[in-house]
């Protein structure tokens, strides 16, 4: 069966059927097929108003992105070609991809900066300027209809869709000509095949540059199921990818083999099929799987949309897994040298005819010739592969008749390698092997250059991926050739491998010294298969790459040592590696280390048990969140059950303080059956708003008393005039921070969509034990004497930097806060504004928060002419395993920054982001001692009323989920009228930033502010 039509026509008609389905899920929220439909209407509406042609090749600059299917399905509405570009690769590859496929208009995704060289390719290929040339969606206004999109009697199915570009053996990537009625055959086949419904959840891992990614990118359009994308730092830990994907309810996942293995056969709740591509699958991985899920390996190209077999593997298939049947409308030929087919069982090349087969390479006449054949059969795709049917009837692949090899599922040539290394001035010929999965390359360098070092992986880096860089490059006095001048491949591989050998030896006498550099040399020898590993070899030399960093930063985790797999790529020797994970650890030792401790309160909780016993205002410690359902509505009875299951989650929830005979402070925990009835659940009924309101004030204003948990209260109200329900908690903060009532939150919409959580670990525990052995260890006094020596080095020169900042003189600071609130002002920076932002911050090599603290501390100076600032920053303190935790985990501790006059924005904000390294790394000292200490020291420094070292803050508040997918429900903020309407602000200014929900890339900057010292005038202008 032959399918007509073209890819976006029947998303269009998908989108009229099911328009309020799922089309994009994602922590933050989902997007209908309806909404994905406009957005992409959008972008084709954009393209056609700036000229776009018929078949004109539009570039995407993506990482996995959830923006990916709206331009991918926006660029064809206007009738142009889908070229992925994938940022991470070099610039010098993205050039020479805009170049080849004449790219003059490209859509920049998720605030991604242009690098110059594709800017320069857009000018040189057409685009009047940069606003004509780039493309950024988030900030495109609904569409216009001036411009009418391609007619269907101006299309074909046989238009080309997509342009891939894949590694060739001239040194250059090939462009692979995709049509219309190819990826619809490659859709339908596999939706036919694994029963693809509208209810399933496809996820977008892979990237969108490899024929597997566009796999995934086709496949939910012709289906009507949805996308469940997911981000890079999310493929580099398996860990939270199956989170993710349990959390979301994907079903259906593609990966490489290689990928797959990492997942350490995990079957994440609501997966139902795994399809592998890219390599051969590992055999004893496909059969367990195939235990609980169907498990489809693939054999294909990309010159063929994918798919050229595929195999359904039992539970009893046997170690040679075979590559299966012929695709839908695909003919597979086994023929020999002269064209003719083999007889069955014997080996021949592979050729493919079918709907999915490619037009050819871009531009590349007589590369299209040499694979693509007239035979006896029809026009066939060569694939170079060699294979021969089984007797029953199945494909099996048994490697190449080219020097193509896969690495991490990729198709790599090795000419390609070959071909740039020779580009290099001091090489006269190359060679590279593929070796036991890694590569390896020979150069023989003219005479005058033999001695000359070269940083080969950084000159190939220039223009290669990192997955196609060997693992070592061995200057040699000749490559050997055999009697007909080729290469002789034997003894190549004899002469690689002394020099394999060699470079064990060299540098390799010192053995690793220390637990943790045995367990990376460990770790290191056995996935690597390279022993013995020394503290001076480095991880690429040794046959590493990007997907066993991975491996290795699972391997690290599992012992304790919480390590990226950045932290992997950058530190690539095993003493660097172990150095920099003792410096970037600052988690404290373990609760089974040899130092005692106890159920004592931190030094954060005595503060409150002191505030408490003063009689001080509960605002001051009370956390309140009131919020409004939306979507399926629960019954009281299932209200009541979901919190009784949080707080039996959590320890810190079941916990209260006493003071022991010696009168130190201690915290206990009671069992869910100890804690009184009432803890359970509070339901209201009321009629108006103001109502509901007297209800939550009333328990947001009763003191909690602290030697009787549980320290929470919580309830619905149902409001009838407004047709409302309210979820609403009081929280006391000497057991939980900010984050952790997120956690509440994130929870609470996971128990009333009805599964079980397991227990949390013991927030207030972790927060005790981490505490007791930092005051125990030698960096409690170090970072004392730091943040000393900052103070004292500030009071020393005198500038002021302890004054006030934001008093108005008509406003006289009271001798105690008044804990007064004042309507909180938003600003919302949209994803262009922060996209600029951050390339700005990335220039300078700096993070955002580093940017907005420089801004803030600049105003400040403009303000209150002061040249040393300090302003507050929050540091999470959480220890490592403590992330699911409900605690009190955080510290506010000053970041100081010094405004010289005269210096450029660069250097004030590498100056910033200094000052806030250095916070950070002494940040697990409490703020709360060191004000007191401060304040016995300098009594007159600040009055009593101003109870921090600082006045203004800047706090970065991480993404929130507020939507449960499986359930619909909703838990959004609701500001209550009366008392309750505005929250003290703690400081005299608190500035913070949050991803914005609603706009993805956007940001919501939100400052509270203190009606003591200023006024709404003032606050509005800060």
């Amino acid at each position: 069966m032959h399918y007509s039509g073209r890819i976006h026509e029947h998303f269009r008609t998908l989108a009229l059927k099911q328009p309020s389905s799922p089309a994009v899920i994602t922590d933050s929220g989902l997007v209908t097929y309806a909404e994905l439909d406009a957005a992409a209407e959008r972008i084709a509406g954009e393209l056609l108003s700036r000229g776009i042609e018929t078949e004109e090749a539009i570039g995407v600059l993506t990482e996995r992105s959830a923006g990916l299917p709206a331009a991918f399905v926006g660029i064809l509405k206007a009738g142009g070609v889908y070229v992925p570009m994938v940022a991470d690769l070099p610039q010098a590859r993205l050039e020479n991809i805009a170049v080849q496929a004449g790219i003059r208009r490209i859509i920049v995704l998720d605030g991604i900066e242009l690098p110059q060289v594709l800017f320069s390719a857009l000018i040189s290929n057409g685009a009047l300027s940069f606003s004509d040339g780039v493309i950024r969606p988030e900030t495109l206004s609904e569409v216009t209809q001036e411009h009418g999109l391609p007619s269907e009697q101006s299309s074909r199915s046989s238009d080309l869709a997509a342009l891939l570009f894949t590694s060739g053996s001239t040194g250059t990537p090939k462009g692979v000509m995709i049509r219309h009625d190819a990826c619809l055959n490659m859709a339908v086949g596999h939706i036919a095949a694994h029963n693809i419904c509208c209810k399933d959840r496809i996820l977008l891992s892979s990237s969108p540059g490899f024929i597997l990614g566009f796999r995934e990118l086709c496949l939910p359009l012709m289906a009507g199921a949805a996308y469940v994308p997911v981000t890079r730092s999310i493929i580099d830990s398996p860990e939270l990818l199956l989170a993710l994907m349990e959390r979301l309810g994907v079903s259906i996942a593609m990966f490489t083999p290689s990928y797959l293995h990492l997942l350490n056969r995990a079957v994440p709740k609501g997966l139902r099929c795994i399809i592998t591509a890219g390599e051969r699958p590992n055999a004893d991985d496909a059969r367990y799987y195939a235990r609980y899920v169907e498990y489809w390996n693939i054999h294909g190209a990309t010159e063929v949309c994918g798919t050229i077999c595929m195999h359904r593997v039992v539970p009893d298939d046997n170690d040679s897994i075979p590559s299966g049947r012929p695709f839908a409308n695909t003919a597979v030929y086994l023929l020999d040298k002269e064209g003719r087919e083999v007889p069955k069982g014997e080996v021949g090349e592979l050729h493919v005819i079918g709907v999915g087969v490619s037009p050819g390479y871009l531009k590349q006449p007589e590369l299209t010739a040499a694979f693509f054949a007239d035979t006896r059969y029809g026009r066939a795709f060569r694939s170079h592969d060699l294979a021969r049917w089984n007797i029953n009837g199945e494909l099996e692949t048994l490697g190449r008749a080219d020097n193509m090899v896969k690495i991490s599922g990729q198709a790599v040539s090795l000419g390609d390698i070959e071909t740039t290394l020779q580009r290099h001035p001091n090489v006269r010929q190359s060679a590279v092997l593929f070796v036991n999965g890694r590569l390896f390359a020979c150069v023989e360098c003219h005479p005058e250059h033999e001695d000359q070092a070269v940083d080969w992986r950084e000159f190939l880096g220039r223009t290669l991926p990192s997955y196609m860089i060997p693992a070592q490059v061995a200057v040699v006095d000749a490559i050997p050739l055999n009697a007909v001048g080729k290469v002789d491949q034997k003894a190549l591989m004899r002469l690689m491998d002394s020099f394999i050998s060699a470079d064990l030896d060299l540098e390799g006498g010192t053995l690793p010294k220390g637990e943790l550099e045995l367990a990376i040399a460990e770790i290191w020898e056995e996935l690597l298969d390279v022993r013995p590993i020394m503290r001076e070899h480095n991880f690429f030399a040794v046959g590493g790459t990007s997907l066993m960093a991975i491996a290795v930063s699972q391997r690290l985790r599992s012992l304790g040592y919480d390590v990226s797999v950045q932290t992997i790529l950058t530190s690539l020797r095993v003493k660097d590696l172990a150095a920099q994970i003792l410096s970037l650890r600052e988690e404290p030792a373990g609760v089974d280390d040899a130092t005692p401790v106890e159920n004592i309160a931190t030094s954060d909780q005595q503060n409150f048990w002191i505030a408490s016993e003063i009689g001080a205002a509960p605002a001051a410690s009370h956390i309140v969140k009131v919020l409004k359902v939306s979507g399926r509505l629960f019954t009281p009875e299932v209200w009541q059950s979901a919190w009784s299951r949080l707080v039996e989650r959590h320890a810190a929830l079941r916990s209260g303080f006493y003071q022991d005979d010696n009168n130190v402070l201690r915290w206990r925990t009671l069992a869910l059956n100890e804690l009184p009835d009432y803890h359970l659940f509070s339901v209201d009924h009321c009629a108006t708003i103001d109502e509901a309101s007297v209800i939550v004030t009333y328990w947001a204003e009763k003191r909690f008393l602290l030697t009787s948990p549980p320290l929470t209260r919580a309830g619905i109200i149902s409001v009838d005039n407004e047709h409302e329900c309210l979820f609403w908690f009081v929280l006391h903060h000497s057991v939980v921070d900010g984050t952790s009532a997120r956690l509440i939150l994130e929870d609470m919409l996971d128990l009333l969509g009805g599964p079980l959580l397991p227990p949390a670990p013991d927030g207030i525990a972790l927060a005790s034990y981490a505490e007791q052995h930092y005051f125990a260890s030698t960096r409690m006094a170090s970072d004392r004497e730091f943040w000393h020596n900052r103070v004292d080095a500030l009071v020393l020169r005198g500038n002021n930097a302890f004054d006030e900042y934001v008093a108005e003189p008509h406003l006289t600071r009271p001798s105690l806060p008044s804990l007064r609130g004042a309507k909180p002002l938003l600003e919302h920076l949209d994803a262009s504004t922060v996209a600029l932002l951050s390339r700005l911050a990335k220039a300078a090599g700096v993070g955002l928060h580093a940017l907005l603290l420089t801004l803030l501390a600049h105003e400040i100076r403009r303000r209150a002419g002061r040249s040393d600032i300090m302003l507050g920053s929050g540091i999470s303190i959480r220890p490592a395993g403590g992330e699911t935790a409900i605690g009190h985990f955080v510290n506010v501790l000053p970041v100081i920054l010094v405004q010289d006059e005269d210096i450029p924005l660069a250097s004030l904000l590498q100056r910033t982001q200094a000052s806030l390294t250095e916070t950070v790394g002494h940040g697990a000292y409490p703020a709360g001692l060191l004000y007191r200490e401060v304040r016995q020291k300098y009594p007159e420094l600040r009055s009593q009323s101003r109870t921090s070292l600082f006045d203004v803050a800047l706090t970065a508040i991480p993404s929130r989920r507020a939507i449960d997918l499986e359930t619909g429900l909703t838990l959004e903020p609701r500001t209550m009228p009366g008392e309750l309407e505005y929250t003290p602000a703690g400081l005299d200014l608190s500035f913070s930033h949050e991803p914005c929900l609603e706009d993805e890339g956007g940001l919501n900057l939100l400052l509270t502010w203190n009606p003591d010292v200023c006024s709404m005038e003032s606050a509005n202008g800060w």
